[in-house]
């Protein structure tokens, strides 16, 4: 392993910090947008990133005149494998950029909340084969969240995913962007959105998959998948995941336009749903915490109150947790 080390400078000539051959920074932009860099050693006066040649105070002097920071990266943020290495100007949430050399499509963007580095659940991760594809999501998704619109990927494509036995037998396909309903053996159903990457991988509620590898889990498990064709909805939620428990039904709903986009439900079998007595949540993993939380109270025969993280990601509530 190299001993020699990389000087970073400021325009006044003094050292800032050294990192070894090899080792990464931080640059943050003034915009707040952040990039991980992998330098290299050339000599006592020079470095390379990114396929570019700096002298030390060149790019001391560059910085300094378009208003960024660099710092040595002394903890790497990883996310389900992905290395994070660019995060957007966006605050609240972020578009984040990660990386992972290992994997069939290495590259990936998603949202997160300001201090979370998982996804969020109402964004998709998008994942790339090529670092420039990715790079232009993150400036897209970066741009589109500034604007307060939904970034699409070919919104208007005539993609098709093939969904296939563990046999290799077409099973079905659907358009890029729709939706599959998967039915566990204990009666659970989740609605799950898919999104075309390549002819033989698709990426399920924002993971990538190979066609073969998603036929052999599920037949692990012993769960079956259609398409769905009729979506479920309560009050113009969005039925995506059911369990009958005890004669009941528990669901929960998604509304991305709604002010309180999730909201779990609990009626007796046969029933018809209905809002009033929802439990109603700001963020997807919240509600997805409340859903099991009324499956155990259901199967334990107790009443279940609505669920209050102590974290403040939910906004003051009343009774049925509409913000209070």
């Amino acid at each position: 392993m190299s001993d020699k080390q990389i000087q970073f400078i400021g325009t006044d000539h003094n050292t800032l910090f050294t990192i070894p051959d090899g080792g990464n920074v931080i640059v943050t932009h003034s915009s707040g947008e952040q990039h991980v860099m992998t330098c290299n050693y050339v000599d006592e006066n020079h470095f390379e990133t990114e396929g570019a040649r700096y002298s030390h105070y060149k790019y001391a002097a560059m910085l300094a005149g378009t208003g960024a920071s660099v710092a040595p990266e002394t903890s790497p943020v990883f996310n389900e494998g992905y290395r994070i290495v660019a995060r957007s100007a966006v605050q609240n949430p972020a578009v984040v950029l990660g990386h992972a050399p290992h994997r069939r499509l290495p590259w990936v963007t998603w949202q997160a909340e300001s201090g979370r580095d998982t996804p969020t659940e109402y964004t998709r991760a998008i994942f790339r084969p090529e670092h420039m594809e990715a790079m232009d999501d993150l400036v897209r998704r970066g741009r589109a969240l500034r604007q307060g619109v939904p970034y699409q990927v070919n919104p208007e494509s005539d993609k098709q995913i093939r969904f296939i036995t563990p046999q290799y037998k077409t099973l079905f396909t659907i358009p890029d962007g729709g939706s599959i309903v998967i039915s566990y053996l204990d009666g659970e159903e989740r609605v799950t959105e898919c999104k075309f990457l390549d002819e033989c991988h698709t990426a399920v509620d924002g993971e990538c998959y190979h066609i073969c590898q998603f036929a052999e889990i599920l037949q692990k498990v012993g769960a079956t998948y259609e398409p769905e064709t009729a979506p479920q909805f309560v009050d113009g939620y969005h039925v995506v995941r059911l369990r009958t428990e005890s004669d009941k039904m528990i669901v929960l709903c998604h509304n991305p336009g709604a002010e309180m986009p999730w909201v779990t439900l609990q009626a007796d079998d046969g029933k018809p749903l209905e809002t009033k007595d929802g439990h109603f949540y700001s963020k997807g993993y919240n509600a997805r915490k409340d859903f099991d939380r009324r499956t155990w109270a259901v199967r334990d025969g107790r009443p279940c109150d609505p669920f209050v993280p102590n974290d403040g990601t939910e906004p003051k509530r009343g009774d049925r947790g509409v913000p209070g």
